[in-house]
């Protein structure tokens, strides 16, 4: 388990660097015109994530539950092998439409802009197999998540990360290389990991799944729970991407600006959690198809909240407390960075509130259970909607970071509730007092002593650049100290030596 997390957190990682390095290139290389016309098709490519992440993440359920079941093994790959036949076949529809569509009049005449960008239609035209790699390659990779392969799956992407950054600099160096070639580099990379992850699930659990048959009612065993998860993640999108293009309309361009700066920023904390959560949900699925809710369950959970709150807090207690030192060493020392702070620390918590709801929220996942989560959706959305046209216009960035905070809380004490009400009594206590409140106070205690500390009197860079990172291994430390977690390997590693 520790090693699959570990190799989750080394492949998200590599993928993060990856736009973080190349990001640059691209602007200095062909511009931001060119720049825009990528950032153009990876938002498409995304947006048609959402709507198919319900039902990779239905297989992971199935297949977890076939894996800790023998008998419903060959029940399972029948399944698989009729999503994976839809997945093929919508993919070259989409593969058809993008190509044609992009090499017709209308095409040519809508997008012409982008024609001259890219010296032709071929970058749009790469659209559709971007779109269909990306979605064969969520299908294995989460296939491989149900069937325990996690490191595997890890394994597959830090290679194709590193595969796609020696494409990309051949691009960069050759005179003639351009978007399109870039946007070749990205499909042919996915290809690659879709054909290598195929290949294992063949060689391993699926076997001779090529024979199966593709039938309807196949599909409609894991439609239910997919049209569900499916669902949250479409109203969840909905609810910060209708929040985006208010504020749009609502802030001025330089404090929107510093909105989806923040927002940036802050999302970094999802790096920290992603991989504990990506590693839990199959592991709860495999628990309770065999025991049910159990005693070993509940000490799974809090297990796994604790990891999150260990990972999350020194991370979100650091940027908090040493946000302004942080802009002015990342950015400038004379840099206006009061606004942008401000807004930092509200996004931090929000994020981190999101981080330590995401267990209590893969335990209903787990069991199948998806109309909690889509209801609260719901619900936010008629809440924040609202609170921004009323609060922004007269407050401005102060009610963003309020109303941010305010929708992640809910969300948080909501799915606590929910847990502790419906499926696991008494689940709070230990939750807040042991997973979260012990290593956040502890962290916290440590942060404030190191407050008082002006990294920005220090004289050369790099001397800044030293004292936060010891800043923020100080308070990692405290955070470590407080946690259950570290209680519990120090009993481990003395009761033997006890015994003897």
């Amino acid at each position: 388990m520790k090693v699959h997390v570990v190799l989750n957190f080394l492949a998200n990682l590599g993928a993060a660097l990856f736009g973080i390095f190349i990001t640059p290139f691209v602007l200095r290389r062909w511009g931001p015109e060119a720049y825009g016309l990528l950032a153009t098709g990876l938002l498409i490519q995304t947006l048609f994530g959402l709507l198919e992440i319900g039902f990779s993440y239905g297989m992971v359920k199935m297949l977890a539950e076939a894996d800790s079941k023998n008998d419903r093994q060959y029940s399972a790959r029948v399944v698989f092998s009729s999503v994976e036949k839809c997945y093929l076949i919508i993919s070259l529809v989409m593969v058809v439409i993008f190509y044609f569509f992009f090499d017709s009049k209308l095409g040519v005449r809508i997008f012409e802009g982008a024609a001259r960008i890219s010296g032709g239609l071929t970058t749009l035209q790469l659209f559709g197999p971007m779109i269909a790699g990306q979605t064969l390659v969520m299908l294995y990779r989460n296939a491989l998540f149900g069937l325990g392969a996690q490191g595997v799956a890890a394994g597959s992407l830090f290679g194709t990360t590193l595969l796609r950054l020696l494409g990309a600099w051949f691009v960069f160096e050759n005179p003639q290389g351009g978007i399109d070639r870039y946007c070749l580099v990205l499909v042919g990379s996915l290809g690659l990991e879709a054909f290598l992850m195929w290949l294992l699930l063949r060689q391993t659990w699926l076997g001779h799944r090529l024979k199966l048959p593709f039938r309807w009612r196949n599909i409609k065993v894991v439609l239910g729970f997919s049209l569900g998860l499916s669902m949250v993640a479409v109203s969840q999108a909905m609810l910060t991407q209708l929040d985006r293009l208010l504020l749009t309309q609502l802030l001025p361009l330089r404090e929107f600006g510093y909105f989806s700066l923040a927002l940036t920023i802050a999302n970094g904390l999802v790096l920290f959690y992603s991989p504990i959560s990506n590693a839990a949900y199959p592991v709860l699925v495999r628990m309770f198809s065999i025991g049910g809710i159990g005693q070993e369950f509940l000490r799974s959970i809090h297990h796994f909240s604790r990891w999150i709150s260990v990972l999350t807090t020194g991370v979100f207690l650091f940027v908090f407390v040493f946000s302004d030192q942080l802009v002015q060493v990342w950015l400038s020392p004379d840099f206006d960075y009061h606004s942008l702070t401000l807004v930092i620390r509200f996004m931090m918590v929000g994020i981190y509130s999101n981080a330590l709801a995401q267990i209590p929220l893969f335990t209903q996942f787990c069991q199948g259970i998806t109309r909690f989560a889509i209801g609260c959706n719901i619900f936010l959305m008629g809440l924040v909607i609202p609170l921004t046209l009323w609060a922004v216009p007269e407050y401005g960035l102060v009610a963003v970071g309020w109303i941010w905070v305010l929708s992640n809380a809910c969300l948080l004490v909501y799915h606590v509730w929910l847990i502790n009400k419906r499926f696991l009594p008494n689940f709070w206590r230990d939750w807040l007092m042991k997973d979260v409140a012990q290593p956040l106070v502890s962290g916290a205690i440590a942060a404030f002593l190191l407050s008082g500390v002006s990294v920005m009197s220090f004289d050369p860079w790099w001397g800044r650049i030293l004292g936060l990172a010891g800043c923020a291994f100080l308070i990692q430390l405290a955070v470590l100290v407080g946690s259950p977690l570290t209680l519990d390997w120090a009993k481990f590693w003395f009761k033997p030596r006890r015994s003897a």
